[in-house]
């Protein structure tokens, strides 16, 4: 951020012929000259900063998405165990009901 170098003597005499009172016209002035204004190079950092964070939130999303896909395959594959284990018993107690009645 930088200052705009202006003429502050101008300034304040410009706004007093336009009907400004003086210390209106100081106040302004003071305002002004405390103002930060963002310069071309600040705006490119600040561009920079926000693609640099914009690759890493695509790094961390892309990152996420393999861990879930990794999960839900872990998970399937629990899933389809536990499945054969409930069909297989289901098919043990069948044929035992079946032999006994």
């Amino acid at each position: 951020m930088t200052d705009i170098p202006f003429d502050t003597h101008e300034f304040v005499e410009t706004l007093r012929e336009a009907g400004v009172e003086k210390e209106q016209a100081i106040a302004h002035k003071d305002a002004l000259s405390k103002a930060a204004f963002a310069t071309k190079a600040d705006i490119e950092r600040l561009t920079s900063n926000i693609d640099q964070l914009r690759s890493a939130t695509k790094a961390n999303i892309d990152r996420l998405r393999s861990e879930m896909r990794l999960e839900m395959r872990e998970m399937e594959h629990r899933l389809t165990i536990r499945m054969g284990a409930m069909f297989i018993t289901t098919i043990a107690l069948l044929t035992a009901l079946d032999k006994l009645l």
